[in-house]
């Protein structure tokens, strides 16, 4: 199992576009997608049974990397190990419970290639990812060969089909403005310690997002970022919005740059930073409160 990692280029990634297919998946379990998936891909052989983990068993297996699959609410794992003579391949099936955590866990890191396989796909040296509906797979080789290249994306497409599902994005991505927005740096997030990854603010959970709340981070063709969080009702989002007004009243830590500015609109706080202009601050904060086209602004 790869631990995941966000160092690294991040890539265009076209596939995050949805595009929904007709006619509905009956939902699989994690047995039905196990059956589905061959036991052999090429010369490489499962030949010791799946093993399944839970929400306390995944740390038994991932040393360093269950947090993030539980902060976007992994219920269990599938762990099927292919072997080979010259090193092997190991398939994780994570089941969130829905395709919004499947979609973030893939947005945790970003790097690698994009390849055509579930509903985003990206391929590394020896490992691969994908998320399709609410699962979020991982494939990692031992070595990397011409070989266990193909296996990898043999066994990917195979248990893409298995999965059949498909999921929306989650809703929130679509309130981030569309203009400049740099779609390799979408990150989805559930929970502050994985926000945290991804923008450091200051220690903790400064905005209070608890696990309970959701949010969604982008970066723009002139540096500006912008996070975008829905907390569960609106007192929330008020007093998230008096903390990052706290916050950016403090004298700015290294690494902050820019002018930063934040606003609430009922259960949704934005904060902009590091962008050139209060103008373009105001922007980006209107443009992301302002309801979707053809949405109705919620209390």
């Amino acid at each position: 199992m790869r631990v995941l990692n966000t160092v690294g280029p991040l890539v265009f990634l076209p596939l995050l576009v949805l595009v929904l297919l007709g006619g509905a998946i009956a939902p699989r379990t994690l047995a039905e997608i196990a059956a589905g998936v061959p036991r052999e891909i090429g010369a490489f052989r499962a030949g010791e049974p799946d093993e399944t983990f839970d929400t306390s068993g995944i740390y038994a297996y991932i040393d360093g990397a269950a947090e993030v699959y539980l902060a976007y609410g992994m219920r269990a794992c599938l762990a099927r190990r292919f072997d080979h003579p010259n090193g092997g391949i190991v398939l994780d099936i994570f089941e969130m419970p829905d395709a919004a955590g499947a979609f973030g866990a893939f947005t945790y890191d970003l790097d690698g290639q994009v390849v055509d396989i579930g509903q985003g796909a990206l391929l590394r040296e020896g490992w691969l990812t994908f998320w399709q509906g609410r699962f979020f797979v991982s494939v990692t080789a031992e070595v990397e060969t011409p070989a266990h290249r193909e296996a990898m994306l043999s066994l990917a497409r195979a248990t893409a089909l298995a999965i059949g599902e498909r999921g929306a994005l989650p809703e929130l991505l679509h309130r981030l403005p569309s203009d400049g927005r740099l779609l390799e740096s979408l990150r989805y997030v559930r929970h502050p310690t994985i926000l945290a990854t991804h923008l450091s603010l200051e220690p903790g959970d400064p905005l209070g997002l608890g696990t309970d709340s959701e949010a969604a981070l982008a970066r723009y063709r002139d540096g500006e970022m912008l996070l975008l969080v829905r907390f569960p009702e609106a007192g929330r989002a008020a007093a998230g919005l008096e903390a990052a007004r706290r916050l950016l009243a403090t004298p700015a830590p290294a690494g902050r740059e820019g002018l930063w500015g934040a606003a609430v609109q009922g259960s949704l706080l934005a904060l902009v930073g590091e962008a050139q202009s209060e103008a373009r601050v105001q922007r980006l904060l209107t443009a992301a409160l302002d309801p979707p086209e053809g949405e109705e602004e919620r209390p």
